[in-house]
């Protein structure tokens, strides 16, 4: 009997320990699950990452789901707030998040480099583009956004990029401890291929080698927000002269043209334009973008949100000019549930300035296709 009660205390104490060992373990240091589940990194030591997957609302640690247009999907929160990310395959995934510290979530590529296209957008987010990591040296990088020391600037098909460094020591891919932090300032939006930007990086003293995973990021923290964003195209590096157009200029009659609202050269006052998105349109605002090439062009389609029914009048060389189409909507369900809507073009060729005017209605207005 004192045997067994021995045997007992054993167990429960080393129980005890065990527990408490696992409790310490998450407090310092990235939680892995797995061989394919990668921490998010970020400059601040302080922030360790709890890795996190939900689908469908419950949260699945299990694994990385594979989908037919991405290989890797991950959704990532530094613990406080709360998170809802789902990954609903085919390299769309949504995510609505409440007073957070900060959030990652994303789909794309691991190994990273191929070209990253995607529709839809993310409202209340400080940072939505192209993120990744390099594992040799060690290092993390967003497309399209700025901070840290400039040490030069490079171009690629799709514009005039500088990048800008920074020294971190912190939580990362590999555990905690130093890496360097790569920001490229410029066109952050859909048809960006990384590969192009790790060989400038190197004509510009930076090598880097060993792509790790690339995704099509929503951050955010200290916010509340919500993203709608769809991941495809890519099927292998290229070069760049071939990536996609994805600002205010597009190519020919050969291939789609992809815009992002937000990316616009010239609108309206009032409009609210983030990272992601322009919304707050009242009748007669406007968004412009130069030099678009629409030779061959016979549709528009904008992925938009809204509670409401509305139209966009779609126009050339001014908000009083040719008038080449015109695209009406419904409500998409909320304000935050982005849909596609499409409308066909007639009447215009050649290079102009292209106007979307609000013609009644409001919308939150994410990317813009022109076919």
């Amino acid at each position: 009997m004192k045997f067994n009660i021995m045997l007992s205390s054993i167990l429960v104490m080393l129980l005890v320990a065990f527990f408490i060992g696992c409790m310490d373990n998450q407090a310092t240091s990235p939680v892995q699950q797995g061989v394919s589940k990668q921490a998010v990194g970020t400059a601040v030591a302080t922030k360790i990452p709890q890795v996190v997957e939900s689908t469908r609302g419950d949260l699945n640690l299990n694994k990385i789901a594979a989908t037919a247009a991405t290989n890797y999907y991950q959704a990532w929160t530094s613990g406080s707030g709360t998170m809802n990310a789902q990954n609903l395959g085919n390299g769309h995934y949504t995510v609505t998040w409440s007073n957070v510290g900060d959030i990652v979530v994303g789909a794309g590529y691991n190994p990273g480099g191929q070209q990253m296209t995607w529709t839809g957008s993310a409202s209340g987010a400080q940072y939505f583009g192209v993120y990744g990591w390099m594992s040799s040296p060690l290092t993390e990088y967003y497309i399209g956004r700025s901070g840290g020391s400039s040490v030069g600037s490079y171009s690629v098909g799709t514009g005039t990029y500088t990048l800008n460094t920074v020294s971190c020591n912190g939580a990362n891919i590999n555990g905690n401890g130093a890496f360097q932090q790569f920001n490229c300032s410029g066109n952050g939006g859909s048809g960006i291929t990384p590969s192009d930007h790790f060989a400038k990086w190197g004509s510009l003293g930076h090598s880097v080698s060993s792509p790790n995973y690339c995704i099509v990021a929503t951050e955010a923290w200290n916010s509340s927000g919500s993203a709608n964003v769809t991941v495809g195209g890519g099927g292998g590096s290229s070069s760049s002269s071939s990536s996609s157009s994805s600002s205010s200029s597009g190519g020919g009659s050969g291939g789609q043209i992809n815009l992002n609202s937000w990316s616009c050269n010239n609108h309206s006052s009032g409009l609210n334009i983030w990272n992601g998105g322009v919304g707050g349109w009242t009748n007669g605002a406007w968004i412009e973008f130069n030099s678009v090439n629409l030779s061959g062009k016979t549709g528009i389609n904008l992925n938009l949100a809204t509670t409401q029914s509305g139209q966009f009048a779609i126009k050339i060389d001014g908000t009083g000019g040719t008038q080449i189409g015109t695209l009406g909507y419904g409500s998409t369900g909320s304000w935050s549930t982005y849909q596609n809507k499409s409308t066909s073009l007639s009447g215009a060729s050649g290079t102009h300035n292209l106007y979307i005017v609000d013609t009644g209605g409001a919308a939150n207005v994410g990317t813009i296709s022109i076919y």
